[in-house]
């Protein structure tokens, strides 16, 4: 099936080398094939960047330009970079490339897996979206180094546990809202998943199509961990005792206003009581 007659093109990142990867996304599409024709969904592998394999003078330029952008607040190791180039590649594809004849792009990384939900249903709700982008993958369960991409206030429209949320392991994305996102990534380059920056709104819908398979190694999960490091045990517990704090705030605050009432409603009686 042709771009032309097909909806949405499924891309698939993925290392060149990662046979094994690969062969489990491939029986995915085969298994699903016909729930794919129902959906007009082609499926697509877009050979993955391997940062620690970059030109040297190239790494260098990359390098270079993330110091001078403005979102970037650390460097990025080489299997970010990697996972960076990855994705805007897939979206050049899909905004002035050989994918640009279909109308929607999902775009999967290779270590998820279908979430146990039915695939045209959830899919087909997720490409009716009018406002050209939606999450279709999280982390199956709660791990607070894995989440990357907000800060606090930060909220998406939730249809699922806030852990799922801010990663870039599986989403949609029309061609209109496809050339926003390659420009301000190139404008601003940092990880692929800065969504905060990169979607420029809080109210984007979640469908939980895919998860995160955590029993496949991830060297970009692991450099993340190497240079993102832990806080201070005496900070830990300064965020702990302020939050016991607001809690005993909040507590007090709902009993004056208990008593407050109560006291309102005994003297409301005592008049009434007076006046006969």
């Amino acid at each position: 099936m042709s771009g032309e007659q097909s909806r949405v093109a499924i891309v698939c990142i993925s290392l060149p080398g990662a046979t094994t990867r690969r062969a489990r996304m491939t029986q995915f599409a085969r298994t699903h094939g016909d729930d794919l024709a129902a959906l007009g969904a082609d499926f697509f592998f877009q050979d993955a960047v391997d940062g620690r394999r970059l030109a040297g003078d190239v790494s260098a330029l990359l390098r270079a330009a993330i110091r001078q952008s403005p979102q970037a607040v650390r460097q990025l190791g080489p299997a970010e970079i990697g996972c960076l180039l990855s994705h805007l590649l897939v979206l050049a594809r899909f905004v002035d490339g050989d994918l640009a004849g279909y109308r929607q792009l999902v775009v999967v990384e290779d270590d998820v897996s279908l979430a146990g939900v039915d695939l045209v249903s959830m899919l087909g709700a997720a490409l009716d979206e009018p406002g050209g982008f939606a999450f279709l993958g999280g982390f199956p369960a709660y791990n607070a180094g894995k989440i990357f991409g907000y800060r606090r206030g930060f909220a998406f429209r939730m249809t699922g546990p806030r852990y799922w949320y801010t990663r870039s392991c599986a989403y949609l994305v029309d061609q209109a809202r496809a050339g926003r996102l390659l420009r301000r990534a190139i404008a601003a380059p940092f990880v692929a998943d800065n969504w905060e920056y990169l979607l420029e709104t809080s109210f984007v819908p979640y469908y939980p199509l895919f998860l995160h398979d955590d029993e496949l190694p991830s060297s970009l999960e692991s450099e993340r961990c190497a240079v993102t490091p832990r806080d201070p045990a005496w900070l830990r517990w300064r965020r702990r005792l302020e939050r016991l704090r607001g809690r005993l705030a909040c507590w007090l605050a709902g009993r004056r206003a208990a008593r407050l009432s109560t006291m309102a409603g005994e003297c409301g009686v005592s008049a009434e009581q007076g006046t006969r």
